[in-house]
């Protein structure tokens, strides 16, 4: 890991041997192995090994970047000359600066890893990936086809280096399971999908994956249609991580400074206001699951983060970029870097734990609909005002009792009213961070659904 940021620091002392302003580069590589299983054999395989270097110069508050794909000393010098050049052209921000370390230090190697992906050879892996297929097709004969079954791994090395001092380096990797079924009976068809990330591809039970899949599928036949009207909801830990998830962990969240900044958010002066239940905390802890962030794409050490404090809007999601354009205002560490940008982003954001089971959440509710599928997440809401209005799947709550699938569901609401309605939560929160964010199932008071 040494070496990377060596050779980073030696292109920047080069670039910047006979001129001002300063600049950082940044490192990124990852490696993938990809299989898909069909029709008992391995129907795809890949390898790819993608490694890039974004620089950025910040000179007189001018910004110019400039990115390469190749990684050898000439053109890493190359690509720092150059973003130093278009700083030339570039118009002047406010917000442009540069990380220039704290008082966690400015320098360290730091290994994510939480397992080894070479516990389970390559054949071995295939295996896994066709054993995974087999379940799903055993599990019942209304399994008709299984067109989704993959195995896929990577791991990542990233760097930064910068004319401040900064010189930090961690790897990462994690392996993942996804299979997809359709089920069939008569002329009704549904569909069902699970997918599990690991450390160690040793640890993973691929089978257990097709089978939920498959049991998935098999339960939603026989839906029937329900009245519309406004229902006490459960939203099962995979639906609530989803629907929160796409609010709070979005490219556009309300609660990043650069929305809010940007007057795009509702959130906009209600720092330290109530804005959800008691029942709701959301904490981003980097330190959480298979591939933590040590630092962030600015080099800033990363460490965990109350966005919302028993339903009190506590804290502001800042990069430097959107800190230095707001008086008082520090990075929480949440920059991410891409080949030409650094946009904002949470890294492993969740919804805190309840009690109990999905079984007792249902008791509690009684009647209502429990909801394990929300369709439409990238149409069907509005980051800005907080509606949503999504085609959903679930199953009808009698006596605490799950009873019939249901089926043209769609559930419309307002994301802070639904966070202010959560009334109770079970304690099946999952750590694998798998969709960008984590939640337990939860119970929300009143939901408009829309039915026949």
């Amino acid at each position: 890991m040494n070496d990377i940021t060596s050779r980073l620091e030696s292109g920047l002392r080069s670039a910047f041997r006979s001129a001002g302003g300063v600049g950082a580069l940044y490192y990124s590589r990852s490696r993938t192995l990809e299989m898909k299983a069909f029709k008992g054999e391995i129907a795809s395989f890949a390898e790819s090994d993608e490694q890039w270097v974004s620089a950025r110069v910040i000179d007189d508050r001018r910004m110019g970047s400039a990115y390469t794909e190749r990684f050898d000393d000439e053109s890493i010098e190359r690509v720092a000359l150059r973003a130093r050049e278009n700083a030339r052209f570039a118009g002047s921000d406010p917000g442009n600066t540069l990380f220039a370390g704290d008082e966690s230090g400015e320098r360290g190697d730091y290994d994510g890893r939480r397992g080894s992906l070479d516990t389970v050879s390559i054949d071995g892996k295939k295996a896994m990936a066709i054993a995974a297929e087999r379940a799903a097709k055993a599990y019942d004969a209304r399994i008709v086809n299984v067109p989704y079954c993959y195995y896929a791994e990577s791991d990542g090395a990233h760097a930064i280096a910068s004319t401040y001092g900064v010189s930090k380096t961690q790897l990462t990797s994690s392996c993942m399971c996804y299979v997809m079924v359709i089920a069939r009976d008569g002329e009704e068809t549904q569909t069902g999908s699970e997918f599990v990330y690991a450390a160690d591809p040793s640890t993973m039970d691929t089978e257990a994956v097709a089978r939920t899949a498959a049991a998935r599928a098999i339960e939603k036949l026989g839906a029937r249609e329900i009245d519309s009207g406004t229902y006490r909801v459960v939203f099962d830990s995979r639906s609530a991580s989803q629907l929160l998830g796409a609010f709070i962990a979005s490219p556009g969240s309300p609660f990043y400074g650069e929305t809010i900044q940007k007057r795009r958010s509702m959130l906009a002066g209600k720092l330290g206001t109530r804005i959800a239940s008691d029942l709701f905390t959301v904490v981003d802890d980097p330190a959480r699951g298979l591939s933590p962030a040590f630092f962030d794409g600015d080099g800033v050490a990363t460490r965990a983060l109350t966005l919302v404090d028993r339903g009190t809007f506590d804290a502001v999601v800042h990069t430097v970029y959107s800190a230095a354009r707001e008086a008082g205002a520090k990075t929480t560490g949440h920059a991410k870097r891409g080949r030409e940008r650094v946009t904002t982003g949470l890294h492993r954001p969740y919804l805190d734990n309840g009690d109990g089971s999905l079984d007792a959440l249902l008791t509690q509710m009684g009647s209502g609909i429990l909801i394990t599928e929300v369709e439409g997440l990238h149409a069907g809401l509005n980051t800005v005002t907080g509606d949503f209005s999504l085609s959903a799947k679930g199953f009808l709550v009698e006596g605490g009792v799950r009873g019939a699938p249901v089926r043209n569901v769609v559930a419309a609401g307002n994301f802070f009213e639904l966070a202010s309605n959560v009334v109770a939560k079970a304690g099946d929160l999952r750590d694998d961070n798998r969709g960008g964010f984590d939640s337990p199932s939860v119970l929300v008071e009143a939901v408009s659904v829309s039915g026949r």
